[in-house]
Protein backbone atom coordinates (compact mmCIF):
# COMPACT_ATOMS: atom_id res chain seq x y z
CA UNK A 1 0.00 0.00 0.00
CA UNK A 2 3.26 2.32 0.75
CA UNK A 3 3.87 1.56 -2.88
CA UNK A 4 1.15 2.07 -4.27
CA UNK A 5 0.51 5.47 -2.89
CA UNK A 6 4.45 6.75 -3.59
CA UNK A 7 3.93 6.08 -7.14
CA UNK A 8 0.74 7.86 -7.05
CA UNK A 9 2.00 11.22 -4.92
CA UNK A 10 4.86 11.29 -7.27
CA UNK A 11 3.31 12.13 -10.29
CA UNK A 12 1.91 15.28 -8.76
CA UNK A 13 4.23 18.18 -9.84
CA UNK A 14 5.51 19.24 -5.93
CA UNK A 15 6.81 16.07 -5.18
CA UNK A 16 8.70 15.93 -9.08
CA UNK A 17 10.28 18.61 -8.50
CA UNK A 18 10.94 18.09 -4.23
CA UNK A 19 11.15 13.75 -4.37
CA UNK A 20 13.04 14.47 -0.73
CA UNK A 21 10.14 15.41 0.56
CA UNK A 22 8.36 12.05 -0.20
CA UNK A 23 10.16 9.41 1.84
CA UNK A 24 9.15 5.43 3.49
CA UNK A 25 9.97 5.09 7.03
CA UNK A 26 10.58 1.70 7.94
CA UNK A 27 8.51 0.66 11.24
CA UNK A 28 10.94 -0.52 13.87
CA UNK A 29 11.23 -4.24 15.33
CA UNK A 30 8.37 -5.08 12.81
CA UNK A 31 8.28 -8.88 11.89
CA UNK A 32 6.19 -7.94 8.76
CA UNK A 33 8.92 -5.33 7.80
CA UNK A 34 6.67 -2.99 7.22
CA UNK A 35 7.10 1.17 6.03
CA UNK A 36 5.30 4.11 6.32
CA UNK A 37 5.44 6.87 3.81
CA UNK A 38 5.81 10.73 5.00
CA UNK A 39 5.08 13.22 2.46
CA UNK A 40 5.67 16.55 2.89
CA UNK A 41 3.96 19.56 0.88
CA UNK A 42 6.13 23.06 2.63
CA UNK A 43 5.47 25.80 0.78
CA UNK A 44 6.25 28.63 3.03
CA UNK A 45 7.68 27.68 6.21
CA UNK A 46 6.36 30.96 8.06
CA UNK A 47 3.00 29.63 7.56
CA UNK A 48 1.18 27.30 10.02
CA UNK A 49 1.95 23.46 9.34
CA UNK A 50 -0.50 20.58 9.68
CA UNK A 51 -0.05 17.49 9.97
CA UNK A 52 -2.07 14.81 8.68
CA UNK A 53 -2.23 10.86 9.59
CA UNK A 54 -4.25 7.98 8.58
CA UNK A 55 -3.16 3.86 8.36
CA UNK A 56 -3.15 1.96 5.70
CA UNK A 57 -3.82 -1.64 7.21
CA UNK A 58 -7.10 -3.06 7.77
CA UNK A 59 -7.96 -6.28 9.94
CA UNK A 60 -7.79 -9.80 8.07
CA UNK A 61 -10.67 -10.44 5.14
CA UNK A 62 -11.22 -13.60 6.77
CA UNK A 63 -15.00 -13.22 8.80
CA UNK A 64 -16.11 -12.49 4.91
CA UNK A 65 -16.57 -16.00 4.35
CA UNK A 66 -17.67 -17.21 1.06
CA UNK A 67 -17.32 -13.66 -0.05
CA UNK A 68 -13.16 -13.49 0.77
CA UNK A 69 -12.06 -13.21 -2.32
CA UNK A 70 -14.22 -9.80 -2.97
CA UNK A 71 -13.75 -8.13 0.24
CA UNK A 72 -11.39 -5.72 -1.40
CA UNK A 73 -13.58 -5.24 -4.42
CA UNK A 74 -16.11 -3.44 -3.53
CA UNK A 75 -18.44 -3.29 -6.86
CA UNK A 76 -18.41 -6.93 -7.21
CA UNK A 77 -18.88 -7.29 -3.34
CA UNK A 78 -21.88 -5.09 -3.49
CA UNK A 79 -23.67 -6.73 -6.31
CA UNK A 80 -22.55 -10.58 -4.76
CA UNK A 81 -24.31 -8.71 -1.45
CA UNK A 82 -27.69 -8.05 -3.44
CA UNK A 83 -27.79 -10.92 -4.78
CA UNK A 84 -28.20 -12.93 -1.00
CA UNK A 85 -29.96 -9.43 -0.06
CA UNK A 86 -32.64 -11.30 2.08
CA UNK A 87 -29.93 -13.02 4.44
CA UNK A 88 -29.00 -9.51 5.30
CA UNK A 89 -30.80 -7.65 8.98
CA UNK A 90 -32.74 -4.82 7.25
CA UNK A 91 -30.18 -2.01 7.80
CA UNK A 92 -28.21 -3.58 5.75
CA UNK A 93 -30.18 -3.95 3.46
CA UNK A 94 -31.40 -0.84 3.08
CA UNK A 95 -27.42 0.83 3.08
CA UNK A 96 -27.08 -2.07 -0.29
CA UNK A 97 -29.73 -0.51 -2.31
CA UNK A 98 -28.40 3.10 -1.08
CA UNK A 99 -25.94 4.39 -4.12
CA UNK A 100 -24.43 6.76 -0.99
CA UNK A 101 -22.50 3.34 0.66
CA UNK A 102 -19.48 1.80 -0.48
CA UNK A 103 -18.64 -1.59 1.22
CA UNK A 104 -15.62 -3.74 1.34
CA UNK A 105 -12.78 -4.62 3.59
CA UNK A 106 -10.76 -0.95 4.71
CA UNK A 107 -13.55 0.82 2.96
CA UNK A 108 -14.20 2.74 6.27
CA UNK A 109 -11.08 1.54 8.55
CA UNK A 110 -9.37 3.27 7.08
CA UNK A 111 -9.15 3.59 3.15
CA UNK A 112 -11.34 6.57 2.84
CA UNK A 113 -9.55 8.68 5.43
CA UNK A 114 -6.40 8.04 3.72
CA UNK A 115 -8.24 9.06 -0.14
CA UNK A 116 -9.16 12.18 1.22
CA UNK A 117 -5.64 13.13 2.11
CA UNK A 118 -4.68 12.21 -1.24
CA UNK A 119 -7.40 14.33 -2.94
CA UNK A 120 -6.06 17.28 -0.70
CA UNK A 121 -2.63 16.56 -1.75
CA UNK A 122 -3.81 16.85 -4.98
CA UNK A 123 -5.85 19.77 -4.46
CA UNK A 124 -2.79 21.25 -2.70
CA UNK A 125 -0.50 20.53 -5.83
CA UNK A 126 -2.65 22.57 -8.48
CA UNK A 127 -3.20 25.46 -6.69
CA UNK A 128 -0.14 26.15 -4.74
CA UNK A 129 -1.20 29.72 -4.69
CA UNK A 130 -4.18 29.38 -2.45
CA UNK A 131 -1.94 27.57 0.34
CA UNK A 132 -2.86 29.21 3.97
CA UNK A 133 -0.80 26.12 5.56
CA UNK A 134 2.04 23.39 4.82
CA UNK A 135 0.90 20.14 4.91
CA UNK A 136 2.81 17.19 6.43
CA UNK A 137 1.26 13.57 5.83
CA UNK A 138 2.18 10.32 7.64
CA UNK A 139 0.44 7.42 6.04
CA UNK A 140 1.10 4.61 8.76
CA UNK A 141 1.94 1.44 8.29
CA UNK A 142 0.36 -0.43 11.26
CA UNK A 143 -2.12 1.13 13.86
CA UNK A 144 -4.54 -2.45 13.74
CA UNK A 145 -1.86 -3.90 16.08
CA UNK A 146 0.27 -1.49 18.13
CA UNK A 147 0.78 1.61 16.24
CA UNK A 148 4.20 0.51 14.61
CA UNK A 149 3.93 2.96 12.07
CA UNK A 150 2.84 5.97 13.98
CA UNK A 151 5.70 5.30 16.43
CA UNK A 152 7.83 4.91 14.02
CA UNK A 153 7.51 8.41 12.04
CA UNK A 154 7.54 10.74 15.33
CA UNK A 155 11.35 11.20 14.32
CA UNK A 156 11.00 12.02 10.63
CA UNK A 157 8.35 14.65 12.21
CA UNK A 158 10.59 15.61 14.63
CA UNK A 159 13.41 15.90 12.03
CA UNK A 160 11.16 17.98 9.57
CA UNK A 161 10.29 20.63 11.83
CA UNK A 162 14.05 21.11 12.88
CA UNK A 163 15.56 21.29 9.43
CA UNK A 164 12.40 23.68 7.98
CA UNK A 165 11.84 25.50 11.66
CA UNK A 166 8.09 24.88 11.14
CA UNK A 167 5.33 25.58 13.70
CA UNK A 168 3.00 22.80 14.22
CA UNK A 169 -0.27 23.36 14.60
CA UNK A 170 -1.61 20.52 15.49
CA UNK A 171 -2.54 16.90 14.06
CA UNK A 172 -5.37 15.48 11.96
CA UNK A 173 -6.36 12.26 11.92
CA UNK A 174 -9.22 10.76 9.27
CA UNK A 175 -9.89 7.72 11.28
CA UNK A 176 -13.81 7.06 10.70
CA UNK A 177 -16.39 7.68 12.79
CA UNK A 178 -20.40 6.03 13.52
CA UNK A 179 -23.72 7.18 13.74
CA UNK A 180 -24.31 7.96 17.36
CA UNK A 181 -28.06 6.50 17.13
CA UNK A 182 -28.97 3.83 13.88
CA UNK A 183 -30.41 7.27 11.83
CA UNK A 184 -28.12 9.50 12.57
CA UNK A 185 -25.94 11.32 10.08
CA UNK A 186 -24.74 13.89 12.03
CA UNK A 187 -20.90 13.80 11.33
CA UNK A 188 -18.45 13.91 14.46
CA UNK A 189 -15.05 15.58 15.19
CA UNK A 190 -13.06 14.25 18.54
CA UNK A 191 -9.92 16.85 19.82
CA UNK A 192 -8.88 14.10 21.62
CA UNK A 193 -8.83 10.18 22.35
CA UNK A 194 -9.40 7.21 24.41
CA UNK A 195 -6.93 5.34 26.30
CA UNK A 196 -6.26 1.59 26.31
CA UNK A 197 -3.95 -1.20 28.53
CA UNK A 198 -3.94 -4.42 28.99
CA UNK A 199 -5.00 -6.05 32.63
CA UNK A 200 -3.65 -9.55 32.74
CA UNK A 201 -4.07 -11.13 35.06
CA UNK A 202 -2.29 -14.78 35.81
CA UNK A 203 -3.44 -17.28 38.65
CA UNK A 204 -1.89 -19.95 40.09
CA UNK A 205 -4.18 -22.64 41.80
CA UNK A 206 -4.04 -25.93 43.60
CA UNK A 207 -3.93 -29.40 41.21
CA UNK A 208 -6.67 -31.84 42.22
CA UNK A 209 -8.62 -35.05 40.75
CA UNK A 210 -11.66 -33.98 39.03
CA UNK A 211 -13.43 -36.61 41.45
CA UNK A 212 -12.27 -34.61 44.36
CA UNK A 213 -12.18 -30.90 43.60
CA UNK A 214 -12.18 -29.82 46.53
CA UNK A 215 -8.94 -30.74 47.65
CA UNK A 216 -7.45 -27.96 45.92
CA UNK A 217 -8.65 -25.24 43.57
CA UNK A 218 -8.96 -24.80 39.65
CA UNK A 219 -7.16 -22.18 38.46
CA UNK A 220 -9.68 -22.02 35.25
CA UNK A 221 -12.33 -21.74 37.83
CA UNK A 222 -10.81 -18.39 39.78
CA UNK A 223 -9.66 -16.91 36.56
CA UNK A 224 -13.34 -17.20 34.68
CA UNK A 225 -15.06 -15.96 37.97
CA UNK A 226 -12.94 -12.72 38.10
CA UNK A 227 -13.15 -11.93 34.76
CA UNK A 228 -17.05 -12.31 34.67
CA UNK A 229 -17.26 -9.82 37.23
CA UNK A 230 -14.93 -7.07 35.23
CA UNK A 231 -16.03 -7.92 32.29
CA UNK A 232 -19.22 -5.87 30.56
CA UNK A 233 -19.62 -4.26 34.27
CA UNK A 234 -21.04 -0.61 33.07
CA UNK A 235 -20.14 -0.02 37.10
CA UNK A 236 -16.89 -0.47 36.81
CA UNK A 237 -16.28 2.01 33.59
CA UNK A 238 -15.04 5.48 34.12
CA UNK A 239 -17.10 8.67 33.49
CA UNK A 240 -15.26 12.21 32.09
CA UNK A 241 -16.52 15.17 30.17
CA UNK A 242 -19.90 13.19 30.02
CA UNK A 243 -18.75 10.23 28.24
CA UNK A 244 -18.61 6.75 29.81
CA UNK A 245 -15.76 4.62 28.93
CA UNK A 246 -16.67 1.27 27.04
CA UNK A 247 -17.07 -1.68 29.33
CA UNK A 248 -13.63 -3.83 29.91
CA UNK A 249 -13.56 -7.13 27.58
CA UNK A 250 -11.91 -10.28 27.52
CA UNK A 251 -9.29 -10.60 24.66
CA UNK A 252 -7.62 -13.71 25.83
CA UNK A 253 -8.13 -17.03 28.48
CA UNK A 254 -6.30 -20.04 28.32
CA UNK A 255 -5.08 -22.64 31.21
CA UNK A 256 -2.25 -25.16 31.45
CA UNK A 257 -3.97 -27.73 30.37
CA UNK A 258 -2.64 -29.34 26.83
CA UNK A 259 -4.22 -32.50 27.16
CA UNK A 260 -6.90 -33.92 28.63
CA UNK A 261 -6.27 -34.56 31.60
CA UNK A 262 -8.27 -35.67 34.75
CA UNK A 263 -6.19 -33.33 36.99
CA UNK A 264 -7.45 -29.87 37.66
CA UNK A 265 -5.75 -26.94 35.95
CA UNK A 266 -2.90 -25.35 37.65
CA UNK A 267 -2.04 -22.13 35.68
CA UNK A 268 -4.38 -20.33 33.91
CA UNK A 269 -3.59 -16.70 32.13
CA UNK A 270 -5.86 -14.21 30.43
CA UNK A 271 -6.00 -10.55 29.85
CA UNK A 272 -8.58 -7.61 29.59
CA UNK A 273 -8.63 -4.93 27.71
CA UNK A 274 -9.36 -1.66 29.45
CA UNK A 275 -10.43 1.45 27.59
CA UNK A 276 -9.88 4.76 30.08
CA UNK A 277 -9.93 8.52 29.83
CA UNK A 278 -8.27 10.38 32.84
CA UNK A 279 -8.23 7.44 35.68
CA UNK A 280 -4.57 7.22 36.71
CA UNK A 281 -3.35 3.50 36.48
CA UNK A 282 -2.62 3.15 40.24
CA UNK A 283 -6.14 4.18 40.61
CA UNK A 284 -7.47 1.17 38.52
CA UNK A 285 -5.12 -1.18 39.66
CA UNK A 286 -6.69 -0.59 43.21
CA UNK A 287 -10.05 -0.90 41.78
CA UNK A 288 -8.73 -4.38 39.98
CA UNK A 289 -7.39 -5.61 43.30
CA UNK A 290 -10.45 -4.95 45.38
CA UNK A 291 -12.71 -6.52 42.93
CA UNK A 292 -10.45 -10.37 42.67
CA UNK A 293 -10.91 -9.82 46.68
CA UNK A 294 -14.70 -9.60 46.26
CA UNK A 295 -14.55 -12.94 43.93
CA UNK A 296 -12.36 -14.58 46.33
CA UNK A 297 -14.95 -14.43 49.24
CA UNK A 298 -17.41 -15.24 46.90
CA UNK A 299 -15.69 -18.22 45.94
CA UNK A 300 -14.47 -19.33 49.36
CA UNK A 301 -18.28 -19.11 50.59
CA UNK A 302 -18.84 -21.30 47.68
CA UNK A 303 -16.38 -23.71 48.36
CA UNK A 304 -17.42 -23.92 52.35
CA UNK A 305 -20.54 -24.95 51.36
CA UNK A 306 -19.58 -27.52 48.96
CA UNK A 307 -17.30 -28.89 51.72
CA UNK A 308 -20.16 -28.61 54.12
CA UNK A 309 -22.55 -30.98 52.05
CA UNK A 310 -20.47 -33.24 52.06
CA UNK A 311 -19.77 -33.26 55.65
CA UNK A 312 -16.30 -32.07 56.08
CA UNK A 313 -15.17 -29.05 58.02
CA UNK A 314 -12.61 -28.76 56.42
CA UNK A 315 -11.07 -24.98 55.48
CA UNK A 316 -11.31 -24.38 51.53
CA UNK A 317 -8.28 -23.89 49.92
CA UNK A 318 -7.15 -19.88 50.75
CA UNK A 319 -6.80 -17.69 47.64
CA UNK A 320 -4.21 -14.69 47.94
CA UNK A 321 -4.36 -11.44 45.68
CA UNK A 322 -1.19 -9.74 44.84
CA UNK A 323 -0.36 -7.18 42.06
CA UNK A 324 2.96 -6.99 40.14
CA UNK A 325 4.58 -4.40 42.49
CA UNK A 326 4.49 -6.65 45.38
CA UNK A 327 5.90 -9.87 43.15
CA UNK A 328 9.66 -9.92 43.18
CA UNK A 329 11.22 -9.40 39.98
CA UNK A 330 12.43 -11.80 37.61
CA UNK A 331 16.19 -12.12 36.49
CA UNK A 332 14.73 -13.60 33.41
CA UNK A 333 15.79 -12.00 29.91
CA UNK A 334 13.08 -12.82 27.20
CA UNK A 335 12.19 -11.15 24.18
CA UNK A 336 9.20 -13.00 22.58
CA UNK A 337 7.36 -11.99 19.79
CA UNK A 338 4.15 -12.22 21.73
CA UNK A 339 4.69 -8.79 24.46
CA UNK A 340 1.74 -10.76 26.83
CA UNK A 341 2.67 -13.87 26.79
CA UNK A 342 6.64 -12.68 27.48
CA UNK A 343 5.13 -10.83 30.48
CA UNK A 344 3.61 -14.25 31.74
CA UNK A 345 6.59 -15.73 31.81
CA UNK A 346 8.03 -13.34 33.64
CA UNK A 347 5.13 -13.94 36.25
CA UNK A 348 5.43 -17.52 35.98
CA UNK A 349 8.85 -17.59 37.10
CA UNK A 350 8.60 -14.83 39.80
CA UNK A 351 5.63 -17.50 41.33
CA UNK A 352 8.75 -19.65 41.95
CA UNK A 353 9.72 -17.77 44.83
CA UNK A 354 5.98 -17.74 46.31
CA UNK A 355 4.88 -20.64 45.46
CA UNK A 356 3.15 -22.28 48.55
CA UNK A 357 -0.41 -24.72 48.89
CA UNK A 358 -2.32 -21.28 48.56
CA UNK A 359 -3.81 -20.62 45.05
CA UNK A 360 -2.59 -16.80 43.67
CA UNK A 361 -4.00 -13.86 41.69
CA UNK A 362 -1.09 -11.51 40.43
CA UNK A 363 -2.60 -8.80 38.61
CA UNK A 364 -0.14 -7.04 35.88
CA UNK A 365 -0.09 -5.15 32.93
CA UNK A 366 0.84 -5.87 29.72
CA UNK A 367 1.66 -3.83 26.33
CA UNK A 368 0.15 -2.76 24.25
CA UNK A 369 -0.32 1.01 25.98
CA UNK A 370 -2.18 3.80 23.99
CA UNK A 371 -2.06 7.14 26.35
CA UNK A 372 -5.48 9.29 26.77
CA UNK A 373 -6.09 12.61 25.67
CA UNK A 374 -8.37 15.53 25.81
CA UNK A 375 -8.05 19.35 24.63
CA UNK A 376 -10.17 21.97 25.81
CA UNK A 377 -11.91 23.24 22.16
CA UNK A 378 -12.42 26.35 23.89
CA UNK A 379 -8.88 27.41 24.34
CA UNK A 380 -7.24 24.97 21.58
CA UNK A 381 -5.37 26.84 18.62
CA UNK A 382 -6.22 23.69 16.54
CA UNK A 383 -9.64 23.75 17.07
CA UNK A 384 -10.00 27.65 16.76
CA UNK A 385 -8.14 27.07 13.65
CA UNK A 386 -10.28 24.92 12.13
CA UNK A 387 -13.50 26.13 13.14
CA UNK A 388 -12.83 29.72 11.39
CA UNK A 389 -11.56 27.97 8.07
CA UNK A 390 -14.31 25.45 7.83
CA UNK A 391 -17.25 26.65 6.27
CA UNK A 392 -19.53 23.50 6.41
CA UNK A 393 -22.89 22.72 4.76
CA UNK A 394 -23.21 19.67 7.04
CA UNK A 395 -24.00 20.37 11.28
CA UNK A 396 -21.31 18.49 13.16
CA UNK A 397 -20.34 18.68 16.79
CA UNK A 398 -17.25 18.35 18.13
CA UNK A 399 -16.69 15.42 21.32
CA UNK A 400 -13.49 15.02 23.53
CA UNK A 401 -12.20 11.75 23.46
CA UNK A 402 -11.88 9.79 20.06
CA UNK A 403 -13.82 6.52 21.32
CA UNK A 404 -11.58 3.63 19.38
CA UNK A 405 -8.06 3.49 19.99
CA UNK A 406 -5.77 5.53 17.67
CA UNK A 407 -2.56 7.14 16.66
CA UNK A 408 -3.32 10.48 18.42
CA UNK A 409 -1.94 8.38 21.39
CA UNK A 410 1.30 9.59 20.30
CA UNK A 411 1.68 12.75 19.00
CA UNK A 412 1.73 14.48 23.28
CA UNK A 413 3.56 13.61 25.79
CA UNK A 414 2.41 11.51 29.10
CA UNK A 415 2.66 12.39 31.91
CA UNK A 416 5.72 10.91 34.18
CA UNK A 417 3.55 9.81 37.12
CA UNK A 418 1.86 7.18 34.75
CA UNK A 419 5.16 5.94 33.49
CA UNK A 420 6.44 5.06 36.47
CA UNK A 421 2.87 3.42 37.42
CA UNK A 422 3.16 1.36 34.16
CA UNK A 423 6.72 0.45 34.91
CA UNK A 424 5.77 -1.03 38.10
CA UNK A 425 3.18 -3.08 37.37
CA UNK A 426 4.29 -4.19 33.94
CA UNK A 427 6.62 -7.11 34.11
CA UNK A 428 7.99 -7.06 30.86
CA UNK A 429 8.55 -3.29 31.35
CA UNK A 430 11.79 -2.98 28.78
CA UNK A 431 8.91 -2.83 26.29
CA UNK A 432 8.41 0.65 27.34
CA UNK A 433 10.32 2.65 24.84
CA UNK A 434 11.81 5.64 26.75
CA UNK A 435 13.00 7.07 23.28
CA UNK A 436 9.66 7.70 21.85
CA UNK A 437 7.95 8.71 24.54
CA UNK A 438 10.80 11.67 24.89
CA UNK A 439 9.70 11.97 21.02
CA UNK A 440 6.23 12.53 21.72
CA UNK A 441 7.13 14.90 24.51
CA UNK A 442 9.26 16.83 21.82
CA UNK A 443 6.43 16.40 19.28
CA UNK A 444 3.77 17.49 21.65
CA UNK A 445 0.68 18.22 18.82
CA UNK A 446 -2.56 19.13 20.17
CA UNK A 447 -4.51 16.61 17.70
CA UNK A 448 -8.65 16.15 16.39
CA UNK A 449 -10.00 13.61 14.02
CA UNK A 450 -12.15 14.73 11.64
CA UNK A 451 -13.08 11.04 9.55
CA UNK A 452 -16.26 9.89 7.11
CA UNK A 453 -18.67 8.73 8.27
CA UNK A 454 -19.95 4.81 7.95
CA UNK A 455 -21.13 1.74 9.77
CA UNK A 456 -19.96 -1.49 10.89
CA UNK A 457 -15.77 -1.58 10.89
CA UNK A 458 -13.97 -4.81 11.31
CA UNK A 459 -17.14 -6.30 10.49
CA UNK A 460 -17.84 -8.07 6.98
CA UNK A 461 -20.78 -5.55 6.50
CA UNK A 462 -18.22 -2.51 6.91
CA UNK A 463 -19.33 0.24 4.29
CA UNK A 464 -18.54 4.25 4.40
CA UNK A 465 -20.84 6.54 3.44
CA UNK A 466 -19.64 8.35 0.13
CA UNK A 467 -21.50 11.43 0.77
CA UNK A 468 -19.36 12.32 4.09
CA UNK A 469 -16.31 11.24 2.23
CA UNK A 470 -17.08 14.24 0.01
CA UNK A 471 -17.25 16.34 2.93
CA UNK A 472 -14.49 15.05 4.73
CA UNK A 473 -12.55 16.14 1.46
CA UNK A 474 -13.83 19.80 1.78
CA UNK A 475 -13.32 20.41 4.99
CA UNK A 476 -9.76 19.19 5.16
CA UNK A 477 -9.33 21.26 1.72
CA UNK A 478 -10.52 24.38 3.42
CA UNK A 479 -7.79 23.39 6.36
CA UNK A 480 -4.98 24.40 3.97
CA UNK A 481 -6.25 26.24 0.97
CA UNK A 482 -8.38 28.77 0.63
CA UNK A 483 -10.67 27.30 -1.02
CA UNK A 484 -12.93 28.25 -4.30
CA UNK A 485 -15.65 26.18 -5.62
CA UNK A 486 -13.54 26.29 -8.83
CA UNK A 487 -11.06 23.92 -7.07
CA UNK A 488 -13.51 21.76 -6.91
CA UNK A 489 -14.73 21.91 -10.12
CA UNK A 490 -11.55 21.23 -11.67
CA UNK A 491 -11.36 17.90 -10.03
CA UNK A 492 -14.73 16.19 -10.51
Amino acid sequence: MADALYQQLSQLDYFIKNPEHLSFVEAENDPYQRKSLVASMILDPSRPTLIGIGHIDTVSTIDYGKYRDLATESESLKQAFLQDLAKFKPSVQQDLVNSDYLFGRGSLDMKAGVGAWCEVCTLLDQHPHLAKANLILGFVCDEEGNSLGMQSILSKLINIKDTFHLTYLGVIDTDYTAPKTTDSDEYTMYCGTIGKFLLNIAVFGKEAHASDPLEGIDASMILSALISKLCYNQQLSETSLGKVSPVMVPLHIEDSQQAYSVQTAKMAWGYVNVCFYKRPIEQWMNIFESTAQQVVEELQQKMRLALSAQGSTKEPVPIRVITQKQLSKSKLDLHLPDERMEAYRYVQDSYQSVMNDEALIVLYISPPYYPAFTIDPQHSPLVTYIQSNVQSTHPYTIEPYYPYISDMSFVKGVDQHEIEALKQYMPNDHRIDERMLHMMSALDCEMINIGPLGKDAHQWTERVSLSSFDWLINTLAQCVLEVKDEIFDSNE
